[in-house]
């Protein structure tokens, strides 16, 4: 009726090796894809005396193949009166938010308090944004200059695409290109001539122009 510690796993072993142990095994005589291997629940109670889950953990086996065995844990959290799965850790994948509910993804730096977010409600990224005004919103304080960069380190070309679902003409590249002798370049990539180049010396080239 305290609130005292109720359960105390101690190992008195002085190696380097691990301990203390919690293993909660399920020994089934015939395993099969998908079964709950375990579950731990967080149970509390409401003001009108009824029990709720605020949170659980769940583990999935779900492949049970000898030698390529996978599994799933989820992370479910009490919200709005519904546990909602918030986290998912898959083989090949993790999701956040995988039941579409107006949850934001934040993530803190240092200094800033939304380095990278995720506004659930407006569909719409944030780079040490708050309040995205786009798809994706990047925003500096920085006196400096504020810049995006993008590098290819392999000495292969660096650009930023625009397409549209319009027509397979209107896919359009722009920027680095090293195959045209370091040219910054305006490119139509279906057709893969080149509109505009700028060469590192200054000079702009128009080819498709008449003039």
């Amino acid at each position: 009726a305290d609130n005292t510690t109720q359960l105390t796993l101690i190992s008195t072993d002085a190696d380097s090796t691990l301990g203390p142990q919690l293993n909660l095994y399920r020994n089934s005589a015939s395993p099969a894809d998908n079964d709950f291997i375990g579950q731990i629940y967080y149970t509390g109670r409401n003001d009108n005396s009824q029990d709720f889950t605020g949170a659980a953990f769940l583990v999935r086996s779900t492949d049970v193949s000898d030698g390529s065995e996978d599994v799933e844990l989820r992370i479910s959290v009490m919200s709005a009166g519904s546990v909602n799965n918030m986290l998912r850790f898959l083989p090949a994948e993790t999701v956040f938010n995988e039941e579409h509910k107006d949850i934001n993804f934040r993530v803190e730096s240092d200094t800033k308090t939304h380095m990278l977010f995720v506004d659930a409600s407006t569909d719409r990224v944030g780079i040490n944004e708050s309040s995205p005004d786009a798809r994706l919103h990047i925003s500096d304080s920085a006196q400096t200059s504020s810049f995006v960069r993008i590098e290819n380190t392999a000495s292969h070309e660096g650009s930023i695409e625009f397409k549209t679902a319009h027509s397979a003409a209107s896919n359009y590249r722009l920027g680095a290109s090293i195959s045209e002798s370091n040219n910054f370049e305006l490119l139509n990539v279906d057709a893969n001539t080149g509109f505009i180049k700028v060469g590192p010396e200054g000079g702009v080239r128009m080819p498709l122009q008449p003039a």
